[in-house]
């Protein structure tokens, strides 16, 4: 016999309420820890993580403080240059201290934070739209997604993770104020929102989706919208924590702007890019290039997705509008970044879309309702959970693209040749392994994608420089400065070269660049002194070798060639001292010279 209506509404009821039961949070947590535990095997040595973590390791395990680690801006640089992220500098501090710097507690946080994240999302969702298959199908393809590899498996995607996190305890404990009232619950609004703009400066966007959110889906009597307003209040005064922090630390900004309202307009394929991939994680890029598939592909899925919403109430609709706009404007500060190398580099990371697309599985949940009325539930959910396995299978599979610097940059060079830097970056780790040829071919091919991207032409000239092959050196990194003269080391190799061929004189202007432009680099100014007095400028050579000192004092080496430029310009007195300072942190030569004048 067929069943009868009553008998499917049991079943489909019966399979609601077993994802709606407590288990659902364990086979969240489970799955985020089955796909991408594989990570906790991986190296950090990639993109960013070997600036990041790669020489601040032994700080992290041995000397800092919680105090110093949320001084510095997010490459632990102090002063700060650019990004000021102190709850994720804290979170890596933490790791270090407990892991004594093993690579693997760092990747294990980042997927505890995730399996988190989907715990949370699976809460909200349960809240604006019922506890359900659905919403816990929408929370669990959240989990497995093949998109968020980059922000799991990569160390740097942390802040995404924490932003995230935060934001939907800023969301769940804004709603509970709103709903009772409670100093506790505004407490959790502030510092939710607090930790959100202190993990990653877009969590600043709260400030506007917050208030937005709550009078969309709460109402607008009198008492709702007092409430409202207090948290609107709590959440500003958190983003302007932030403001005042951010000045205090970031006192050293790089040169060029790579932040402005401008850069929206060329970057605006970024929104449906995301959304493509979030679909089709075929088109996963880690360094990523726009493309005309992703772009075209991301632009049907949006007005899908925004189109099935109308079929749903207003009470729904006025969710997918949350849903959207939460996305858009989560985005809003990434698509408004460029590298400084622009597309030589990448067009964006998709570590980005992590917390932003958060917003898309409200419009999910209600894609999910629509389908429910042409769709059995039985036959939703087993279409629903085989993708699911599916995008697990991907998602396990593409994060071993991230297992250490050659599969992350193979990777990013097959799916974007167009990146130089990815190419430049594959070139760097073949040559610490010692195969120099394939570095120079990559070298090359970098600059050939992007003859405009100088970083290349140092390391290659270097290269050359080592090989001995000092004419074609020279020229391409004379070619390399006539570019881009701002990028550290190529006057620096420049004067190496002439004073290999004995030409002091240019030797000596070409340090005498590199030290207008980058006064903290030693190597340029002990060498500026070394060639001054070479040709004889002994005065000169004083003041360069006391500028050597002065940026690294530990090294004996700027001691004694002051000594001997003090020698010649007839100050004894100075030079003694300064032997004495260099014999005294084990320098030979200077021992050899208190014993002959300084006795």
């Amino acid at each position: 016999m067929g069943k009868t209506a009553r008998d499917r509404t049991k079943q489909s009821s019966g399979v609601a309420g077993l994802y709606a039961s407590p288990l659902a949070y364990v086979f969240l947590v489970l799955a985020s820890a089955l796909i991408f535990g594989r990570s906790t095997g991986f190296t950090i040595d990639k993109f960013d993580e070997e600036s990041i973590l790669g020489p601040n390791l032994a700080y992290l395990t041995t000397t800092a403080t919680v105090a110093d680690v949320v001084q510095r801006d997010a490459f632990f640089r102090k002063p700060g240059q650019n990004f000021f992220r102190p709850v994720q500098n804290l979170s890596y501090y933490i790791d270090a201290r407990i892991g004594r710097g093993k690579p693997s507690v760092f990747f294990i946080t980042n997927i505890l934070l995730h399996a988190i994240a989907s715990c949370l999302l699976f809460r909200l969702l349960s809240e604006l739209a019922g506890r359900s298959a659905m919403t816990f199908l929408a929370a669990m393809f959240f989990a497995v997604n093949p998109l968020f590899v980059h922000a799991i498996c990569w160390v740097p995607g942390r802040g995404d993770l924490l932003l995230a996190v935060f934001a939907l305890l800023a969301v769940l404990t804004a709603r509970r104020f709103v709903q009772t009232g409670t100093t506790a619950s505004l407490t959790g609004v502030f510092s939710s929102v607090l930790f959100a703009v202190l993990s990653k400066e877009s969590g600043a966007i709260l400030v506007a989706v917050l208030p937005g959110f709550l009078v969309l889906t709460q109402g607008r009597d009198r008492e709702v919208m007092k409430r409202i307003g207090g948290v609107a209040a709590f959440s500003a005064i958190a983003a302007a924590v932030l403001i005042v922090l951010m000045r205090m630390v970031l006192t050293n900004p790089p040169e060029w702007n790579s932040f402005n309202a401008l850069n929206l307009f060329g970057n605006l394929r970024v929104f449906p890019e995301v959304v493509a991939k979030l679909f089709l994680p075929m088109l996963l890029q880690p360094l990523s290039g726009y493309t005309m598939p992703a772009t075209v592909l991301g632009c049907g899925l949006l007005v899908v997705l925004i189109a099935a919403q109308f079929r749903l109430d207003t009470e729904r609709l006025k969710l997918a509008a949350v849903g959207l706009a939460w996305y858009v404007l989560f985005m809003l500060p990434g698509a408004m970044y460029n590298h400084r190398f622009g597309s030589a580099a990448y067009d964006y990371l998709e570590h980005r879309g992590y917390a932003s697309s958060l917003g898309l599985f409200i419009l999910l949940v209600g894609l999910f309702e629509v389908l429910r009325r042409y769709l059995p539930s039985r036959v939703l959910v087993g279409l629903a959970s085989v993708s699911i396995v599916g995008y697990a299978v991907m998602a396990n599979m593409h994060a071993g693209d991230y297992r250490d610097a050659l599969s992350f940059y193979n990777a990013a060079v097959e799916s974007n040749p167009n990146s130089s830097m990815a190419w430049f970056n594959r070139g760097q780790t073949k040559q610490a392994a010692n195969d120099v040829n394939a570095a120079v071919a990559d070298y090359k091919e970098a600059i050939t994608r992007h003859p405009e991207f100088v970083a290349p032409y140092i390391i290659y000239g270097k290269t050359l420089i080592d090989l001995g092959q000092l004419d074609s050196a020279l020229a391409l990194l004379r070619r390399g400065q006539s570019i881009d003269a701002s990028i550290p080391m190529s006057a620096l190799l420049i004067g190496n070269i002439y004073a290999g061929m004995d030409r002091y004189d240019s030797a000596a202007s070409w340090y005498a660049r590199e030290v207008s432009r980058f006064p903290d680099n030693y190597d340029a100014a002990i060498n500026l002194g070394v060639a001054q007095a070479r040709i004889g400028q002994w005065t000169s050579a004083v003041e360069a070798f006391t500028r050597a000192i002065g940026i690294n004092a530990q090294n004996a080496q700027g001691y004694y060639y002051r000594g001997l430029a003090f020698k010649e310009t007839g100050q004894m007195s100075g030079a003694c001292s300064d032997w004495n300072r260099a014999a005294s942190m084990g320098d030979a030569r200077a021992r050899q010279s208190v014993e002959q004048f300084c006795r």
